[in-house]
C-alpha cells in the first residue's frame, strides 16, 4: 500500500489514568495512489486471564469495545475478575464545513473526526480469511458481506443492565474496531488515537462499570459534556427539578430511529416523544427532566434502544453540571384540599424563548396563562394552585409549549409529603428472626429490597402516585405442599433475562382486605441466575440472594401462562418487585411464613392460616367446614389441624391418672387471635354449660385450671 505507519505509546501516573495505555498512530500515504475508500481496523486478542471464559461487549456511546469474564472466578485473576477495553479517543479526519477535528495536538476548522463505523467480535478459529472477509467486517457486515441483523455494531447491549444484544458464547475471543470509507490521497497524513484501559470492580459485571468510569471518553464527547436546555426551573419548593440533555451519537452514514429509553433511577424521564430520528453521523441532544428529592452523588445509567439493534448508553450524575442537588424545605402534608405555590422559570439560553404554559388536571395556573417571550437571563414567577379530593392523590403536569418542542416541565406528585400507608413486613410462623433481608439497588424502595414495579425494571401500571388504589394490600404465604405452590414464569439473568419456561414459587400471593382476608390470587414471576433450578429460593447475602428477583403481578392467577418473552413479565403489569437474600445459610424461609404489603392487621393470623391451607372465598370463612369432618375452620385453626383433611381433627380426650379424670386437647400456639372457652356442666340432661377456663390474649383465666404442655415435653 506504500502507507507508512508510526506508533507512539505512553502511560500516565495522573490520578485515574494509571491503568490506561494511550496509542497514537500516524498514517502517511507515501505512494502515488489515491485511495477513495480507505479503511482502518483496531484488532485485539484480549485474553483476560484464562482465555476460554471471555465475553465481548461494545458501548456505542463511549466507542468502547471491551472483554469481561463469563464467570465470577477467573483461573488467573481469581474473583472478582477485571474488565479490559479499547476506546477510540479520536478517529481520522475528513472535510466537514463548519465542524472541527482534533489531530496533531490542535483543533482544525472545517473538518471532523470520524466516529467508529463498526464493531465485530468472533471466537478463535473463525478469523476472517481471505482479506475480503476482513474488509466486509470493517464495513460493518458479516464475513460474507451481508448486513448483520443487529446492525454494524455487534453485541452492543449492556451486560450490567441486561439489555440485549449480548455475547452469549464464552470462549477465546477476538474483537475488531473498524472505521473508514475515507478518501486518502497520495501525500496525505492521517492520525487516530486509541486507549487501552483495565479496571476491576466488586464483581465481573461491576468491573464493566468500573471500566466505563476509568476509560477516557472520545474527544468528540468529552468536549461536549451534558449541557442545559434554554429553560430551567431554578426554584421549586419541597423538591428539585432540572431539565438537561444527554448526547446521543449516531456514527452511521444513515439515519437511525431512537425507539426507547430506560433509566436506572426513577427520578428521570424523557422530554421528547418517541420514536425520534437521529440524523446520520451526528450528535443529537435528547432533553430529559428529573425530579430529585435526594439524589446527591448518585449516578444514573441511561440506555437508549435504536431501530437497527444495539443501544447507546451513558451515565449522568446528579452532581454534574447542575451542581449539588439538595431537597427543598419540607412543606408537610398539603393543607386541606390543596395548596398554592410559586415556581420561577428562567431563560438561561442566549436566544429569546417564546412559549405558553399549559395546565394539567388537579391544577389551576394563574399567571402567565397567555403566550410570552423571555429574553436571555429573564425570569418570571408562575403561581399555581393544586387541588384534589385527597392530598396523596394530587398529581398534575405543567407543560411549556415552546419554540420547537413541548416539554413536560414538572410532574407534581408531592412525593415528600405522601401519607399513603404502604409498608412491608416479613412475619415468621414461629416468631423466629426474620430469615430474609433486602438488597438495596438504589431505587425508590422501603425496608430494603422491595420496590414498586415501576421503580425496578418498569411496569405497564400507572405510578403509585397516580393510582394508589391499584396498590392494595397483599399477603404472600409460603406453602409446604407442592400442589399449593404457585406456578410462575421464570427468566434467566445470564441470558439477558430470557424467558426459560415455568417454575415453582413456594407460596401464594393474594390481595387482601385490611384484616388480611384473601380477595384475589395473583400471578408471580421470578428471575434466576447461576443456580437454575426453576424454584424460587434466594441465596445468602454474600451472593446477593443469587439475584432471584421476585415479581408480583396485577393479574388473576392462571399459572402465569400469559408471561413470556413477548409479554415480558419483568416489566409487564408488575405491582411489586423484591430483591431478597438470606442473612446466613441457616436462616431459611419456612412454610407458614408470610410477607405483608400494605396496611394489613398483621396481628390477626387466621387469614394467613386460611391462605396457607389454600382456603379462599366461602371456604375461608371462620365457621366453614370444607372437609366435612364436623370441625369448622375456627376449631381446626385453634387446635392445629388440617381443614382440608377429614381425618385430621382434634377432639377432647379423657385423661386419667392417680384416680383423677380430666380433659386433654391440642392447642395451636400460633392461634393468638382466637378465644377458647373450656366449659363444663353438672348434667347432660338438661345441659347446664358454664365457662370453666378461658384462653384469651395469650393466657388462661382463671390461672391454675389448665396447664399448657409442649408436645415435645
Amino acid at each position: 500500500l506504500d502507507v507508512e505507519v508510526r506508533l507512539t505509546a505512553w502511560c500516565s501516573t495522573l490520578p485515574g489514568q494509571e491503568n490506561t495505555v494511550t496509542l497514537r498512530w500516524e498514517l502517511l500515504n507515501q505512494g502515488s495512489h489515491d485511495f477513495s475508500e480507505f479503511h482502518v481496523g483496531l484488532w485485539l486478542d484480549p485474553d483476560l486471564g484464562s482465555a476460554g471464559d471471555d465475553l465481548i461487549g461494545y458501548d456505542t456511546y463511549r466507542q468502547l469495545g471491551y472483554v469481561y469474564n463469563a464467570v465470577e472466578n477467573d483461573g488467573v485473576y481469581g474473583s472478582p475478575p477485571p474488565a479490559v477495553g479499547a476506546t477510540l479517543v479520536h478517529g481520522m479526519h475528513q472535510s466537514a464545513p463548519g465542524d472541527s477535528a482534533w489531530y496533531q495536538g490542535a483543533w482544525h476548522p472545517d473538518e471532523r473526526n470520524q466516529f467508529l463505523g463498526s464493531f465485530s467480535q468472533y471466537t478463535n478459529g473463525e478469523d476472517p480469511r481471505p482479506t475480503r472477509q476482513l474488509l466486509y467486517m470493517l464495513q460493518g457486515n458479516d464475513q460474507d458481506g451481508n448486513p448483520r441483523p443487529g446492525g454494524s455494531y455487534d453485541v452492543a447491549g449492556d451486560p450490567v443492565l441486561g439489555s440485549t444484544p449480548l455475547d452469549s458464547a464464552p470462549g477465546d475471543k477476538r474483537m475488531l474496531l473498524g472505521m473508514g470509507r475515507l478518501a486518502f490521497a497520495a501525500g496525505d497524513r492521517q492520525e487516530l488515537t486509541a486507549a487501552l484501559t483495565a479496571a476491576v470492580g466488586t464483581s465481573r459485571l461491576n468491573s464493566i462499570t468500573a471500566l466505563r468510569a476509568a476509560a477516557p471518553l472520545p474527544l468528540t464527547l468529552s468536549g461536549l459534556p451534558l449541557t442545559a436546555l434554554p429553560l430551567h426551573i431554578v426554584s421549586v419548593p419541597a423538591w428539585q427539578v432540572r431539565v438537561d440533555s444527554i448526547a446521543v451519537v449516531n456514527p452511521l452514514p444513515e439515519a437511525r430511529t431512537l425507539q426507547g429509553v430506560s433509566f436506572s433511577l426513577p427520578y428521570f424521564s424523557l422530554v421528547n416523544a418517541l420514536p425520534l430520528t437521529l440524523p446520520a453521523e451526528s450528535t443529537t441532544w435528547v432533553p430529559v427532566y428529573f425530579v430529585a428529592p435526594d439524589v446527591v452523588g448518585h449516578l444514573c445509567d441511561v440506555n437508549f434502544t435504536v431501530s437497527q439493534g444495539g443501544s447507546f448508553s451513558s451515565q449522568i450524575s446528579a452532581n454534574g453540571p447542575w451542581g449539588s442537588l439538595t431537597p427543598g424545605p419540607d412543606l408537610g402534608p398539603l393543607p386541606g384540599a390543596g395548596g398554592e405555590f410559586t415556581l420561577i422559570l428562567q431563560n438561561v439560553g442566549t436566544e429569546i424563548l417564546s412559549g405558553q404554559l399549559l395546565q394539567g388536571p388537579h391544577l389551576t395556573l394563574h399567571d402567565p396563562t397567555s403566550p410570552f417571550d423571555l429574553a436571555p437571563g429573564e425570569s418570571i414567577p408562575v403561581s399555581i394552585e393544586v387541588y384534589s379530593p385527597t392530598p396523596q392523590d394530587t398529581v398534575s403536569q405543567l407543560q411549556l409549549l415552546g419554540n420547537t418542542i413541548t416539554q413536560q416541565l414538572l410532574p407534581l406528585s408531592w412525593q415528600p409529603t405522601l401519607t399513603l400507608d404502604w409498608n412491608f413486613q416479613y412475619i415468621t410462623a414461629d416468631q423466629r428472626p426474620v430469615p430474609v433481608t433486602g438488597i438495596n439497588a438504589g431505587g425508590l424502595l422501603f425496608n430494603g429490597g422491595v420496590f414498586f414495579g415501576r421503580d425496578f425494571f418498569g411496569s405497564t401500571l400507572p405510578s403509585p402516585w397516580l393510582e394508589p388504589s391499584l396498590y392494595s394490600p397483599i399477603q404472600v404465604v409460603f406453602m409446604q405442599d407442592e400442589a399449593d405452590m404457585s406456578v410462575a414464569a421464570v427468566y434467566d439473568r445470564s441470558q439477558g433475562y430470557a424467558h426459560i419456561g415455568s417454575g415453582l414459587f413456594p407460596g401464594q400471593a393474594w390481595t387482601v382486605d385490611s384484616n388480611g382476608n384473601p380477595l384475589r390470587r395473583l400471578n408471580v414471576c421470578f428471575v434466576e441466575f447461576d443456580q437454575i433450578d426453576h424454584f424460587w429460593n434466594p441465596g445468602p447475602t454474600a451472593t446477593v440472594g443469587d439475584r432471584e428477583y421476585l415479581f408480583i403481578m396485577n393479574s388473576d392467577y392462571d399459572e402465569a401462562t400469559e408471561y413470556d418473552d413477548d409479554n415480558f413479565g419483568l416489566s409487564a403489569d408488575v405491582l411489586w418487585a423484591l430483591w431478597l437474600a438470606r442473612p446466613d445459610p441457616g436462616n431459611e424461609i419456612l412454610p407458614g411464613d408470610r410477607m405483608v404489603f400494605g396496611n394489613v392487621a398483621v396481628s390477626s393470623s387466621y387469614a394467613s392460616w386460611a391462605l396457607y391451607h389454600g382456603l379462599s372465598g366461602v371456604d375461608a370463612a371462620f365457621d366453614a367446614d370444607r372437609d366435612g369432618d364436623g370441625g369448622d375452620n375456627g376449631w381446626e385453626y385453634a387446635t392445629g389441624t388440617d381443614p382440608r383433611d377429614a381425618a385430621s381433627l382434634n377432639l377432647l380426650h379423657a385423661w386419667t391418672a392417680w384416680g383423677q379424670v380430666g380433659p386433654v386437647f391440642l392447642r395451636n400456639p400460633q392461634a393468638t387471635d382466637v378465644v377458647i372457652h373450656l366449659q363444663r356442666s353438672p348434667s347432660l340432661d338438661p345441659p347446664l354449660w358454664s365457662d370453666w377456663a378461658t384462653w384469651s390474649g395469650g393466657a388462661w383465666s382463671p390461672p391454675g385450671v389448665v396447664t399448657d404442655v409442649p408436645l415435645d415435653a
